[in-house]
């Protein structure tokens, strides 16, 4: 086997148009049109067609980069049986208008099993259901292959289990007995939205922006489901995995950084959240969807 001669190595930059041809393969570029110098809006969109089956692989392209290619008419945004969800199922991306266009038979998103960044998102389990598509995710299913012959396609899974769906409502629990004795006291549960920080010296990414949550109460509160979301544009939302706040203790929920130190949780947006609205809201939910605690900055 020759080595590679580096200084003979061709580079070229996919942009959208181009078109790859190879064994009945067609894969057409959609996104991007040029580097925006923006991560995730940079990932390279890929259709793929084989014979009368199409799939759509997102990259952790965000709704920026969906609405780009709709208004687009020299490459249509194709229908197709499979869709690769971008970023990782999260919130940012997979818009109902972006949706409504791709028409998935089958989405998969790509997401660790317990990550901190609550993929995939509500929001998206919501959007692909609504489009009647089989969702499919590696934290739930492990590794997913897609085979096909060009006329039929079928998925095999690591793990075998049911499509995704939404958590199903909790039925409704019996009335307890009237007590007959005085309810022994109990502790406090106060859970405090205490800080929002943003210094503004990377205003287009800001990622090392946080909200910290703060248990001033004094019993120790399990924050599992609980949601917190920038209610002044309405997106982006994290939801909490188990985890339980002693009292006293802080956590910090990063806009794009993991820091281990203050609980490791981060929403996982390329771009900053606050400080870029007037007033900019937070607002923290328990599991119940109650509003817990606001701060606006």
């Amino acid at each position: 086997m020759s080595a590679v001669n580096a200084e003979n190595a061709e580079v070229s930059v996919a942009t959208r148009g181009n078109v790859i041809e190879a064994n009945g393969l067609i894969f057409k570029v959609l996104s991007p049109s040029n580097l925006t110098g923006t991560t995730n809006n940079n990932s390279i969109v890929l259709h793929l067609t084989f014979g009368g089956i199409d799939f759509l692989f997102m990259g952790d392209a965000e709704q920026e980069a969906e609405a780009t290619m709709l208004v687009k008419s020299d490459v249509p945004v194709p229908d197709v049986e499979v869709l690769k969800v971008g970023h990782h199922g999260s919130n940012t991306a997979s818009s109902p208008e972006f949706l409504a266009v791709t028409s998935p038979e089958i989405a998969i998103y790509m997401a660790g099993e317990g990550n901190t960044y609550g993929h995939p998102h509500e929001e998206t389990i919501e959007a692909l259901l609504a489009v009647g598509a089989e969702i499919y995710g590696t934290d739930i299913h492990g590794t997913i292959v897609v085979t096909t012959n060009g006329e039929e396609y079928e998925l095999q899974l690591e793990k075998q289990a049911p499509p995704v769906t939404l958590p199903a409502t909790s039925p409704t629990l019996p009335s307890e007995p009237e007590q007959t004795t005085p309810p022994e006291p109990t502790e406090a549960v106060d859970v405090q939205i205490t800080r929002i920080f943003y210094d503004g010296l990377v205003p287009r990414v800001e990622s090392d922006e946080y909200v910290e949550i703060t248990n001033i109460g004094t019993a120790a509160v399990d924050l599992n489901g609980w949601v917190l979301k920038d209610i002044s544009e309405g997106y982006p939302s994290f939801t909490f995995p188990s985890y339980v706040l002693a009292p006293g203790q802080s956590i910090r929920v990063y806009t794009d950084e993991i820091h281990p130190e203050y609980g490791g949780f981060s929403f996982g947006y390329g771009k900053a959240i606050w400080n870029n609205s007037d007033p900019d809201t937070a607002v923290l939910y328990n599991a119940q969807w109650d509003e817990v605690s606001r701060e606006s900055y």
